[in-house]
């Protein structure tokens, strides 16, 4: 057996032939294939919550007191999705099976890095045989492109608050694919608080895949043992209006 790799090098489709030669002579040829070489932006979708920058519905200042304060609990009724636009018209595999798979990125990831995240967990499903529809949201995350001189570090908190915000847009978008599609949903990170935050929402997933979550194991399951920490957590607190704003 031999094994041959080629390299795309620009788009298009044409029919491939291999043929075996001897100098000029011809000894050989094999049955021919078409191949349709895309961008991998043709090759699925891509989705953002609006407004941008959610903290045009609230206080950016004020991230201690906004869940004591009802008028400003999230979600705020102006979160919403739109399609990213990007000037790749999306093209199904034509062996395309009925089934979404969307991902949602974590905490720092910058507009750009957050694309090419995806476009790699895109690629590796495909090349693993995966035939459905593949989604990518992004979420207004505090990163380098808000924060240049400290790269977001210190924005973790604000980002998880913005998090909860971007839930409400995040089951907006999944609850508007269509129906007779399978709807699977991963998220890495910080940003399986906005998939906590959808599913609040009322978003409709079959199966959801929760890569090293910024969120504790007993939001999902009831297991006494979850809840022994080493340290004290919000959860456990003797006082009420602490414990109500633990993750549980």
């Amino acid at each position: 057996h031999r094994y041959l790799l080629f390299e795309g090098a620009s788009k298009g489709k044409g029919e491939l032939v291999l043929e075996f030669k001897k100098g000029n002579e011809v000894l050989g040829e094999a049955t021919s294939c078409w191949v349709n070489l895309l961008d991998v932006r043709n090759m699925y979708k891509r989705a953002k919550i609006t407004p941008d920058d959610p903290d045009d519905f609230t206080e950016p200042s004020d991230y201690v007191g906004v869940f004591n304060n009802p008028t400003r609990t999230p979600p705020i009724p102006n979160i919403s999705w739109t399609w990213d636009p990007w000037g790749n018209n999306f093209m199904p595999d034509p062996q395309e099976t009925k089934e979404y798979l969307i991902f949602v990125h974590g905490w720092r990831m910058t507009y750009h890095g957050s694309q090419k995240y995806a476009e790699s967990m895109f690629k590796r499903l495909w090349q693993s045989g995966y035939k459905g529809r593949f989604a990518f949201v992004r979420w207004p995350t505090y990163s380098e492109d808000t924060h240049p001189t400290t790269d977001g570090l210190t924005t973790y908190n604000a980002s998880d608050y913005r998090a909860w915000l971007s839930g409400k847009g995040v089951a907006a978008f999944v609850n508007s694919l269509p129906s007779n599609y399978v709807r699977n949903i991963i998220a890495h990170s910080m940003g399986n608080i906005v998939v906590g935050s959808a599913l609040r929402e009322g978003m409709q997933v079959e199966n959801y895949a929760l890569l090293n979550a910024a969120v504790p194991a007993m939001c999902y399951d009831g297991k006494q043992d979850l809840y022994e920490f080493p340290r004290e957590t919000p959860d456990g607190d003797t006082d009420p209006i602490t414990k109500a704003l633990g993750f549980k």
